[in-house]
């Protein structure tokens, strides 16, 4: 039996887990989530294996944890009621009398009572009263030397100031087994958070650094590109069609990403009410996310278009799962990442992106094109159909990632669309056809020979 980290992508990337018997270092800066991540690891291996953790605090207070870490979905309480994890703070101790009161209480837990999982939080008050040759000694032969031969998991917590990249461990980092660094870094005012896998005696470690969230609700939500990750995607068999939209789209693949670029700085409702058609017609769930307009706006837009396709409002309105906005401006482009891919999860049929443009004016274009190339990826996994608004092409990978590139432009006071289809799997090849052009008076024309029923 292997122990699991308790994060989804890195259990999947360290797939084999970690052994009993490993001393594990988490380094890391304050704030920066090495006490969350320790402690869900603790409370996930103790609740999967019904094995007995102690978790020994030298700062915060069971109270302090329990609390936080309940925001998170963690009941460390409910783990201490079946008597699978306790809590020891210990007292404050001078010198080299930290070594003897951890030995002490190690050895009760481990050795006479059977725990085998240990996290201490943290290792660098000890570090701090021993010299270099007396950490190691001490390391080595107490600690490393006891876990190994007990196969009890150790995981020691160490800090590291804010802006430093190692810190003197005493060469802990020598005899630790695997070493994971917790880093912060701040860009544009907004903090971005990293876990760098610095070292895993044994194992391959195919992506060094990888960037997260702390969630609420979730815990550290890892944001690693989907090239590391066994996306199961498998070709849709799943379509919509309208009279109408078929003119532009086609029929509409599930788990296709289309988007619409219009340069007219406005959406004709025309486009609108090819989408709101395709979701009354086949009944289907939908969310919207934008990033220009308060979710009130988007409803009565919805509402208004849903009158002049003659559909009662509620009707379109009661089947949106979510009507999200989020000022781009006020989150980091990790945060921006957490949030899609937490809407994504709700696997709903088609999931709107409105004002991506917003998203290229304050975060890095490149940055940009990874998050929003990885949400197509998940989309697709989940047979969502993605539509994206955006005013204008930013970067030059930016088409990659849709499967229907709908341009719209203004030519004097005519609106005329323009789409170009990439070929599918499970597409007509007889029948496909990779251009249109048509009016937006076409379009009009089309919702009035064919009234939705």
């Amino acid at each position: 039996m292997n122990y699991v980290f308790g994060e989804d992508t890195i259990d999947m990337l360290l797939v084999e887990g970690i052994d009993p018997g490993t001393l594990l270092l988490i380094l890391g800066h304050p704030g920066a989530g090495k006490t969350t991540f320790a402690v869900k690891m603790l409370y996930e291996n103790v609740m999967r294996y019904h094995v007995k953790g102690v978790y020994i605090s030298f700062a915060e207070t069971k109270e302090k944890i329990c609390s936080f870490m309940k925001r998170l979905n963690v009941d460390l309480k409910l783990a201490e009621s079946k008597g699978l994890i306790e809590f020891i703070q210990m007292p404050t101790v001078a010198g080299k009398e930290l070594l003897d009161v951890i030995t002490s209480v190690l050895g009760k837990k481990i050795i006479n009572e059977g725990y085998s999982i240990a996290v201490i939080d943290s290792i660098t008050p000890l570090l701090n009263v021993v010299t270099t040759d007396e950490a190691r000694a001490y390391l080595h032969t107490t600690l490393y030397n006891t876990m190994s031969s007990t196969k009890t998991l150790l995981i020691l917590i160490a800090d590291m100031p804010f802006a430093a990249e190692t810190v003197d461990l005493k060469g802990l980092e020598f005899i630790a087994d695997a070493v994971f660094v917790f880093k912060t870094r701040i860009e544009k005012g907004l903090i971005h958070r990293f876990i760098e896998i610095r070292k895993f005696r044994g194992r391959p470690i195919p992506a060094a650094e990888i960037p997260f969230s702390i969630d609420d609700g979730i815990g550290i939500r890892t944001l690693i590109s989907p090239a590391y990750l066994r996306t199961p995607y498998t070709a849709s068999t799943i379509s919509y069609r309208d009279t109408c939209s078929d003119k532009l789209w086609d029929p509409i693949l599930a788990g296709s990403y289309i988007g619409i670029i219009s340069e007219c700085n406005v959406i004709p409702p025309s486009i609108l009410a090819m989408i709101l058609r395709l979701i009354h017609s086949y009944g289907l769930y939908y969310g919207i996310v934008s990033f220009k307009e308060v979710p009130e706006a988007l409803k009565n837009l919805l509402a208004n278009i849903a009158r002049v396709l003659k559909v009662p409002p509620h009707y379109i309105l009661q089947k949106s799962v979510f009507i999200e906005s989020l000022n781009p401006s006020a989150y980091s482009t990790q945060q921006v990442d957490a949030f899609l891919r937490s809407l994504l999860e709700q696997n709903v049929n088609v999931i709107i992106i409105h004002g991506a443009e917003s998203l290229y004016l304050y975060h890095d274009p490149l940055h940009v094109d990874r998050i929003l190339n990885s949400i197509s990826i998940y989309a697709k996994s989940g047979n969502s159909v993605l539509i994206e608004f955006i005013d204008n092409i930013y970067t030059s990978t930016q088409l990659m990632r849709y499967n229907v590139i709908h341009r719209v432009q203004c030519l004097g006071d005519k609106v005329v669309h323009n789409v170009v289809r990439s070929r599918s799997i499970g597409v007509d090849l007889k029948s496909f056809t990779p251009i249109s052009r048509i009016d937006d008076s076409m379009l009009i024309d089309c919702f009035e020979k064919h009234p939705i029923t």
